[in-house]
C-alpha cells in the first residue's frame, strides 16, 4: 500500500499553530487532532483527491473524476453540485448518501469533502446508523459555520458501536493538550518531536479507552500514572497504513522507559525504569512482574 498521505503531520501542524496566540493555540490544536483521528479511527473510507479550480480529479490515476462516474446519471450530477459548492470557494462540502439498493448503496453514508493545502482534496466517507428523518434533517440544515469535527459530532456513526466515538476523542484530546502544556508549556506547539509524541498519546488513550469503556465515554477519567507514562516514557514512532487509501498515520508506543509497580513484604511502591520483560496494566498504566497487576487484580 502506498503511503503518501500522513494523517497528521507534526512538522506542518506547528507551522500552522504559530498564526494563533493563547488559548485560542490550544482549542485549535485539540481540534485540528480530533478531526484527523475521527478520519482515522471512524471514517468507513478516505481517499485524496485534487481540485483544480474546476473539476475533481483522482490523483493517482488523474482521471477526472466526472469521467469515472458517467455512466451513472445520479452520481454525476451529484459530483456537478459537488464541483459547483466547491467553485463557490467552500473549504468543506457535505453530502448525504442514503442507501439505494438500486444506486447500489447498501449503507446510509456522509460524505465529506474537504479541502486542503494547494490543490489537495479529501473525501471522507461515514457510514450512519441514523433514521430516515434524522439523516434528513442533517442533509437540510445549514452547514454554513461548522467545522468537520462538529459535523461529525452530529451524526451517529456505525464505528461508534465499537467503542470509539466523536466525545471520547474530543475529551482525550483536551486532557491530555492540557496535561502536556501544563508540564511543557510552548514547547507543545513549537517543537515537531513534543507534537508527535502528543498526538500518538491520545491515539493510544482513545484506542485504549475504547477497548475499556466502549461507548459510555462521559464515565472517562485518565490516571496519573497513565499521564506521566504519556509525558516521560519513551516512545518508539511508527508510520503505519491507515488514515485513508494510499495514506499513512503516526503510531508508536511508550514503554521501554515506564513506572514500574514494586511489590514486597512492605506493601506497593514505584520506581521508574526499564520495562523489559515486563506486563503492562491498562487500568492504571503501570508496568509489573507475574500473572496479574498487584493493584487492579
Amino acid at each position: 500500500m502506498k503511503q503518501e498521505r500522513l494523517n497528521f503531520d507534526p512538522v506542518k501542524e506547528v507551522n500552522y499553530l504559530r498564526k494563533f496566540l493563547g488559548e485560542s493555540r490550544k482549542h485549535q490544536l485539540e481540534r485540528e487532532v480530533s478531526t484527523s483521528l475521527a478520519e482515522l479511527l471512524l471514517s468507513e473510507y478516505s481517499h485524496d483527491y485534487l481540485w483544480d479550480g474546476e473539476k475533481i480529479i483522482d490523483k493517482e490515476t488523474g482521471i477526472k473524476a466526472g469521467d469515472l462516474s458517467e455512466n451513472c446519471e445520479f452520481e454525476s450530477q451529484r459530483l456537478k453540485n459537488i464541483e459547483g459548492e466547491l467553485k463557490k470557494g467552500k473549504e468543506l462540502v457535505v453530502c448525504v448518501s442514503p442507501k439505494n439498493a438500486e444506486l447500489d448503496y447498501p449503507d446510509d453514508m456522509v460524505d465529506f469533502w474537504k479541502k486542503g493545502e494547494g490543490e489537495k482534496l479529501t473525501l471522507m466517507r461515514f457510514k450512519t446508523k441514523m433514521s430516515e428523518w434524522e439523516l434528513k434533517d442533517f442533509e437540510l440544515m445549514n452547514k454554513d459555520g461548522y467545522k468537520l469535527a462538529d459535523l461529525i459530532g452530529m451524526l451517529s456513526l456505525a464505528k461508534e458501536n465499537r467503542g470509539t466515538s466523536m466525545n471520547l476523542i474530543e475529551q482525550v484530546a483536551r486532557n491530555l493538550t492540557t496535561e502536556f502544556e501544563m508540564e511543557f508549556g510552548e514547547k507543545v506547539y513549537l517543537d515537531g518531536e513534543m507534537m508527535t509524541r502528543l498526538y500518538i498519546a491520545i491515539r493510544l488513550e482513545v484506542e485504549r479507552k475504547s477497548r475499556e469503556i466502549g461507548i459510555e465515554s462521559r464515565n472517562y477519567v485518565m490516571l496519573p500514572l497513565e499521564i506521566k507514562n504519556y509525558l516521560y516514557g519513551e516512545l518508539k514512532v511508527k508510520r503505519t497504513s491507515g488514515g485513508g487509501c494510499g495514506g499513512s498515520s503516526l503510531s508508536g508506543q511508550f514503554g521501554s522507559e515506564g513506572i514500574i509497580i514494586i511489590n514486597t513484604s512492605d506493601g506497593i511502591s514505584f520506581r521508574k525504569g526499564s520495562t523489559e520483560g515486563l506486563n503492562y496494566c491498562s487500568k492504571c498504566g503501570c508496568w509489573y512482574s507475574g500473572d496479574k497487576c498487584p493493584i487492579c487484580k
